[in-house]
């Protein structure tokens, strides 16, 4: 699951709470059926959707050279679902790029694992590098 709903609902902030982050936001008054009912979830789930839908990485463009993408995921991410990684690797259309997987959450893990992290990094800098044997690129004079 993406998202502990009953954790939510157990330590839900007030609906005047929920409405000052909303003005905040810039939406405005909060639809709302004066308490916590379906509406009001639909509403903030909405908001969670619209305000987290802009952090989807499937919108950004294709990586140039594949073989230098390397994504590092997180096994017990709760943030990052581990299917988003092959998800992305899927709509990249980028057969020649390698998934690491390293344990921990998605702080854990980049705080536990950091070798593995500066690895991925080394290795997709060396894929970025022309071959040894190619010609080096020719410089026009100007």
């Amino acid at each position: 699951k993406a998202c502990d709903w009953r954790t939510l609902e157990s330590t839900r902030p007030s609906v005047e709470r929920v409405s000052s982050w909303w003005k905040a936001a810039g939406l405005g008054s909060m639809p709302h059926d004066g308490g916590w009912g379906a509406a009001s979830c639909e509403g903030v789930q909405r908001l969670l959707y619209d305000v987290l839908s802009v952090t989807d990485v499937r919108l950004l463009p294709a990586p140039r050279n594949p073989r230098a993408t390397i994504i590092v995921q997180a096994t017990q991410d709760a943030y990052v679902d581990p299917i988003t990684s092959s998800l992305l690797l899927s709509a990249w259309s980028l057969p020649e790029s390698q998934l690491r997987l390293v344990p921990g959450g998605h702080v854990t893990s980049f705080l536990a694992h950091r070798p593995s992290f500066r690895a991925a990094l080394r290795d997709a800098m060396a894929q970025m590098r022309p071959p040894r044997d190619s010609p080096a690129p020719s410089r026009k004079s100007a």
